[in-house]
Order: C-alpha cells, then structure tokens, then sequence
C-alpha cells in the first residue's frame, strides 16, 4: 500500500478549480447534479456571497485527497404563505439559516486522516462565522471518524433536539435527516445549548403533529434517565 502524500487543509479557491474538477470526477457524488465544472464555479461564486463555505485537503504537489462544502441551511418561512400559495410562493418563502450549517459535500478519498483533518478545520471556520449547529449525512466508513471529533451520530430514522438559553422557554429546535433511514451527524457548536435528546423521527416528514408528540415523548424520556442517574440525596445533601 502506497504511502499517503502529506497535505494541508485550505479555503477552496480559484486555483483549485482543475484538481477539484478531478476529485469530484474521480469520487462523483449522487447530490451533485450538475458538472463538476458547474459545481465548482457555483460554489466559488456562492462562498464568495457568504452562500457557502468550502475546504480543501491539498497535496504539496497540486492535486486534493479531499473536500469539504457546506451551505446554510434553509426552511420554508410558513408565515409568508396562505391557503392560495402557489410552488412558486413556496420558493420564494425559502429562507437561509445563517446559524445552520449543512455539510453539502464531503470527499475524503476514504481517508480517515483527511476526514478528520477537514472537520477540524471546518468547526472553528463555522464558529468564526456565527453559525451554532452543523449536520451532515455520513457515509457508514466514516461514522466513527464523526464520533471522535464530537458529532452526535445519529441512528436511522432518529431526529435530536436541543435547548438553548437564548431561546425562549417553551422553543425546542429539532433536526432530523432525509430521508430518515440514513445515516447522519450532528455537531452543537453553541455554549448556549444545555440540553439535547433524541427522538424517532416521523414515517412522513410532512406530519408535524407525530414529530412534535415524539420530541415531548423523547424529552420525558431523557429526563425520566437523568434522574434514574442522579443520586436521590445528591440534592439535599448541597441544599443550605
């Protein structure tokens, strides 16, 4: 087995523009519909419009073992829409959330050591930026390399919602993948979150009612092990 080159982690820039194109060729990738030459210059013109946010591993000699593409995420602004919205309402009311990030792309050659060296690199980058929250699907060989740098690996068919002091008392955020029976990641970034708990995500991603019921569900659940775990008398025995 050949010797893997030393590299470094970089912004993706204009000169990668030819080793991307080859990365991307040589690993395609099923969410990347369009050319890679297309994808490349998006991505170029989008990061440059804070639209997205890329990182390269980069070869002494030119070519990449791996890369990184994030996006902020996005939800329907339902406030925005009626009984008489159309499609084209329903895209206008597409809003960018600046506080989640969305890995778009991930290529790490089926190194663990440039997986490992693209998520650290991309966790403070993403931190610098104001963003709280980041989620990724995961490919199976690289779930443990997730694990170890602080991802919440999440099962199939699993959401996770959180809590933060910043929100209101009875607001609780949830993330869940699509299509639920893959494999995804999360990462809190936010010092402001105090609680997170896991819960099953909903057959149907439209029915809001069983995904709600689920969150409720899984909170009282979480809570019912935290007290399970927490001495009886620890309370008392600090009370003055």
């Amino acid at each position: 087995m050949s010797e893997q080159p030393s590299f470094r982690v970089r912004r993706l820039n204009k000169k990668h523009r030819a080793a991307f194109v080859a990365l991307l060729t040589e690993f395609p990738q099923a969410a990347v519909d369009d050319a890679p030459e297309v994808y490349f210059d998006d991505t170029i013109e989008m990061q440059g419009e804070s639209e997205a946010f890329a990182l390269v591993a980069e070869t002494d000699d030119g070519p990449l073992l791996g890369a990184i593409v994030t996006e902020p995420d996005s939800y329907v602004d339902e406030n925005q829409l009626n009984e008489d919205s159309t499609d084209d309402d329903i895209d206008d009311a597409i809003v960018s959330d600046h506080g989640t990030a969305v890995i778009e792309l991930l290529i790490a050659s089926g190194s663990e050591e440039v997986c490992k060296a693209l998520l650290n690199t991309l966790t403070p980058a993403l931190t610098n930026r104001g963003f709280a929250q980041v989620h990724a699907s995961v490919p199976p060989d690289l779930a443990d390399v997730f694990r170890g740098q602080g991802w919440v690996v999440l099962p199939k068919n699993t959401g996770i919602a959180w809590m933060s002091m910043d929100d209101s008392e009875d607001q609780v955020r949830d993330y869940e993948a699509i299509p639920r029976s893959s494999l995804s990641a999360f990462l809190i970034i936010d010092p402001n979150v105090y609680l997170s708990w896991p819960y099953d995500a909903p057959q149907d991603p439209e029915d809001d009612d069983s995904r709600q019921e689920n969150i409720a569900r899984g909170m009282d659940e979480f809570a019912a092990r935290l007290a399970a775990e927490t001495p009886s008398d620890g309370l008392s025995e600090n009370t003055l």
